[in-house]
């Protein structure tokens, strides 16, 4: 079993999503992939991101990327771990905000005027039932910037990418997919994220008090879990 781990952040989001995972895990190299959004998101995989043998793992909205990145590349993919996935837009953003996001100038206005209030709210409910952590809130100007806000919304919007049919390759490809989600999560709801993925499941975890945010509010459950399945599936090095 590989000790890389190749990884997507949610959106908006930033690689730093996996600084936790990656002091939690010393035995094993973290990999963070930058995602800029659209158009960029419609590339991947970008050459080079699935080189070497590794676990793909994806936080949220990041999940989608990591599963469309395995099915490219399936022998090069021992594993897929999906954290607290949002795989499905359950929001569709509406004809004025896409009208509006597609006029330059207003729409950055409008980013920056709405942004950090957006933002403020989004670690809260993300991260509910727990408290929003220090190293979460550190983040909340990055995030709320009108171009990480904008590459956000419109790459949702332009999500087209065909989940069913990745999470179909990778069961032919006999690569393992695992879930790890909160039982409180009030984002991606188990009935539109979860429920339609699990006859590609390997292993489920559903964290009790758990939200959302479980790359900022849960490092140690998940690590735990990313270790065990290591240690479980050959001779890794995660300590």
């Amino acid at each position: 079993m590989s000790d890389l781990l190749v990884c997507f952040h949610g959106s908006p989001g930033l690689p730093d999503e996996f600084e936790g995972l990656a002091e939690s895990l010393p035995g094993v190299e973290v990999r963070a992939v930058v995602r800029y959004g659209y158009p960029s998101f419609r590339q991947y995989p970008r050459q080079g991101d699935l080189d070497e043998r590794c676990i793909v793992v994806g936080y949220s909205f990041g999940c989608v990327a990591a599963l469309k990145a395995a099915a490219y590349r399936p022998k090069n993919v021992e594993a897929a771990i999906l954290i607290a996935p949002y795989l499905f837009v359950e929001r569709p953003l509406g004809a004025l905000k896409r009208a509006l996001l597609a006029t330059p100038g207003i729409s950055t206005l409008l980013l920056r005027s709405a942004g950090p209030k957006a933002i403020a709210e989004m670690l809260t409910k993300s991260s509910h039932p727990q408290p929003v952590p220090a190293d979460y809130q550190r983040v909340s100007d990055r995030l709320s910037r009108p171009e990480v806000l904008h590459r956000s919304m419109v790459e949702k919007d332009h999500h087209d990418t065909p989940t069913d049919a990745n999470l179909r390759q990778l069961r032919i490809n006999e690569v393992p997919i695992v879930a790890i989600w909160g039982a409180e999560d009030q984002t991606s709801s188990e009935a539109a994220q979860i429920e339609p993925i699990r006859p590609y499941l390997t292993e489920e975890h559903r964290l009790e008090a758990a939200g959302h945010a479980l790359v900022w509010t849960h490092v140690p459950a998940i690590a735990a879990i990313v270790k065990g399945f290591i240690e479980t599936n050959g001779t890794g090095a995660a300590t």
